[in-house]
This record gives structure tokens, sequence and C-alpha cells, in this order.
């Protein structure tokens, strides 16, 4: 029971892995086009992230979430770039061990 219970653990760690590896691919196809880049630029704008949030009064609450989803998908967005990154050269040095054996 307990190995049974440990597989389908992994299975669901991988798919959650694959979704966030496809979320990731996802906001780099968004973001990463001059269209995507405009768009990503008027969001943090509307969201206020670099601007001044502290009003005085209860807007400061209003604008301090709209910040918070600002910060969320600019994360996003470099964690996906990031995320390819490491993608990319877990690939390059996968590739460089098959060639090592192949010259074997």
């Amino acid at each position: 029971m307990f190995e049974e219970d440990e597989r389908e653990a992994k299975i669901v760690e991988k798919e959650e892995a694959r979704q966030e590896r496809q979320l990731a691919l996802d906001y780099e196809a968004t973001f990463n086009t001059p269209h995507g880049e405009r768009v990503f630029n008027d969001i943090i704008a509307q969201c206020m992230v670099f601007a001044e949030i502290m009003t005085g009064n209860s807007w400061t609450y209003h604008n301090t979430g709209k910040r918070a989803i600002g910060l969320w998908i600019m994360e996003k967005r470099y964690m996906a770039n990031f995320e390819m990154t490491k993608e990319k050269n877990r690939l390059e040095r996968e590739k460089e061990e098959r060639e090592k054996k192949k010259k074997k």
C-alpha cells in the first residue's frame, strides 16, 4: 500500500512539473513577442508595480493588491525564462553525455 501511494505521489509530482513547464512555455510565447511585450508593459503599469501605492487612505489596500498581481505576473514571466534556460542546459548536458558515450 505504501509503495502504491508513493508511486501515485511521483506520478502526480511529474504531472505538476509538466504543467509548470508548459505554463512557463506559455508565458514565454505570450510575452516574448513585440505585441506581448507591449501588453506586459501595460499590465505592469496598470498594476502600479513601479509607482507609489501609498495614498494615506483605503486606496492603499486596493493599490497593494494590484501591485501584488503585477509582481506575480513579472515573477512568472522571468521564472519562465529561467526555467527555459535550465531546461536548455539540461538537454545540452544530456547531449554531451551521449556524445561522450559514443566516443568510448
